[in-house]
């Protein structure tokens, strides 16, 4: 979400905030009341704008994380071997929590004898 707000930002250069900080120094209240609602029309126009992005963005298909670490190297904050120590690392990690787990469906098959017999019936 957060990435989403950075890149809605910069897509509009700020300038739904530039349009909601604006100063009401008139004494007309005429004047003052329609520029409140130009500015609460205007920041709902944004928001509304903005929720647009977030859904249609939550509608793409998700990444794979070597599709997600290249993108984030087109825009020059990963190297080639910044994403090669990501990818080993989640390789390493699955590996791991893959053993881990199998350790311990072993070790509870090998204390419950009952269950050893239903799984080899």
């Amino acid at each position: 979400i957060i990435a989403e707000r950075k890149d809605y930002h910069m897509q509009t250069n700020g300038q739904y905030l530039k349009n909601l900080n604006t100063n009401v120094y008139e004494d007309d209240a005429e004047t003052i009341g329609s520029t409140e609602t130009s500015s609460i029309i205007r920041y709902l126009y944004y928001n509304f704008k903005f929720n647009l992005m977030l859904r249609k963005s939550i509608r793409k298909k998700r990444l794979a994380l070597l599709d997600i670490l290249i993108q984030a190297s087109q825009d020059g904050t990963l190297s080639d071997s910044d994403i090669r120590e990501e990818v080993d690392t989640f390789m390493f990690e699955g590996h791991d929590t893959t053993a881990t787990g199998i350790f311990f469906i072993l070790s509870l098959l090998a204390e419950h004898k009952d269950i050893q017999v239903f799984f080899v019936k």
